[in-house]
């Protein structure tokens, strides 16, 4: 079965465009002018590895892959081609595709390990604004901490934020 990839390589073309490594804009070699089927391979070969680091705790393939997994490809994708590209020569450590990829690669760390979540689709948040994630069971902070309410032992003692103390 063909896998569909998460990004396009509309996407990985412009992802591409953003660094080039310090190579000139006029390069006619730059991995934005290869054929769509080496990009494509790229973008399914990024896209085997994200599921591979996260199929563990969410299910994968994405049928309606979210912003950031759609990003997470592009990013990985474009290190790849990059790399492939430089013929697998070192790109040094502050070559703008390795931060890229080395970001999307300790986001998707996270993400299996339940220390990050994946946002909604932005079809999942209509408002486009910012999502809440409530990650307490307990209550954060209680209004004795604001020197409101009554403190624990119930005898009142105004403006007293420190009871006990």
């Amino acid at each position: 079965m063909p896998v569909t990839p998460y990004a396009d390589v509309n996407r990985l073309r412009a992802t591409l465009e953003r660094g080039g490594g310090g190579l000139p804009e006029t390069d006619k070699a730059l991995p934005t002018s290869w054929a769509d089927d080496i990009l494509l391979r790229h973008l399914v070969d990024a896209t085997g590895i994200i599921d591979s680091r996260v199929g563990a705790v969410v299910a994968v393939p994405f049928v309606d892959p979210p912003d950031l997994i759609v990003g997470l490809c592009a990013d990985i994708a474009a290190y790849r081609a990059w790399l492939s590209f430089r013929g697998s020569k070192d790109l040094g450590e502050e070559d703008p595709f390795v931060l890229r990829y080395r970001d999307a690669v300790a986001l998707l760390r996270d993400i299996a390990k339940g220390d990050a979540v994946i946002p909604p689709t932005s079809g999942g948040n209509p408002s486009g604004g910012p999502v809440a994630f409530h990650r307490y069971d307990g209550d954060l902070f209680g209004m004795g901490d604001f020197g409101l309410g009554y403190p624990p032992d119930g005898v009142e003692r105004p403006y007293s934020a420190g009871w006990g103390r």
